[in-house]
């Protein structure tokens, strides 16, 4: 969204300021981890929630894409899964433990069995 006010816009990413002195509005850049919410006659800049992130230059907070996670509000960036987690789906908060028999695959999406090793076929003496 953009908003507009007599002779001036502000775009995405942006919030309007007014100057009551001079009577005219200043366009400055939402911080890293927001993003910003027009309104009719005003615009703000709120914090993007959680399993999403932010660089400061979108009106639209982006959900963590799979694999990576958000577990802070107003974040800049989405953090990988930490070792023996996964996160299935963008937008998540969390990442979630695989159980002792799997691992996480190697985007750390989905749980895979591990792998069993290897054993020795029984030698038979007659």
């Amino acid at each position: 969204g953009m908003w507009t006010l007599p002779g001036r816009t502000c775009g995405d990413g942006t919030y309007g300021v007014f100057d009551l002195v001079t009577l005219t509005i200043h366009c400055l850049r939402c911080p890293p981890g927001t993003v910003s919410v027009n309104t009719d006659l005003a615009s703000e800049c709120v914090g993007c929630p959680l399993g999403t992130c932010s660089n400061g230059t979108s009106s639209q907070c982006a959900a963590c894409p799979a694999g990576m996670y958000g577990a802070v509000a107003n974040a800049t960036e989405c953090l990988p899964c930490p070792p023996d987690t996964i996160a299935a789906s963008a937008g998540m908060w969390a990442c979630v433990a695989c159980d002792s028999s799997h691992q996480p695959n190697s985007d750390a999406t989905d749980c895979v069995a591990k792998p069993q090793p290897w054993l020795p076929a029984a030698i038979i003496v007659p």
